[in-house]
């Protein structure tokens, strides 16, 4: 298997033919920018071993991976939003979420509460042995941090 990131190995275009916004980062104001860059949790991951892709849903055009202490949720469905989403992680505890694109720093609808704190249970999902509920709205990434309180 090749060594090339995630990004590659994805093709967008079958997930995701509406307009890309998810896709370009050149709409991004400076401060969002420097906004992602000020968030505890986002840097640290790039350096961690601990990576797996735990959905991938060709049917709700969805994908879940971790990285590190983060869970990313894309949805790249069209037109579908998701209530009560589950997703699978790895350690259980309050997550919250650290970046968003649709939040209106970035062009988005601000469809998910920033303060919202999401509690594991325990009971393997996706061949995690924890999960949460989140809410997915169409054509946004999220990233959901473990918090340490």
């Amino acid at each position: 298997m090749s060594k090339q990131p995630l990004a590659f190995k994805i093709s967008l275009p079958k997930f995701f033919p509406g307009p890309r916004r998810l896709c370009s980062l050149r709409s991004v104001p400076p401060a969002g920018c420097d906004s992602v860059a000020r968030r505890p949790g986002l840097v640290r991951f790039m350096i961690s071993r601990h990576q797996y892709i735990s959905r991938k849903d060709e049917g709700d055009k969805m994908i879940i991976f971790e990285r590190g202490d983060l869970v990313f949720v894309f949805n790249f469905h069209w037109s579908n939003s998701y209530f009560g989403y589950r997703v699978g992680c790895l350690k259980p505890g309050k997550y919250k979420v650290v970046l968003d694109s649709d939040d209106k720093l970035f062009g988005g609808f601000g469809r998910i509460n920033p303060s919202a704190e999401y509690f594991s249970t325990e009971g393997k999902y996706d061949n995690r042995p924890h999960s949460f509920q989140v809410y997915a709205p169409s054509r946004t990434a999220v990233v959901y941090a473990l918090t340490e309180d």
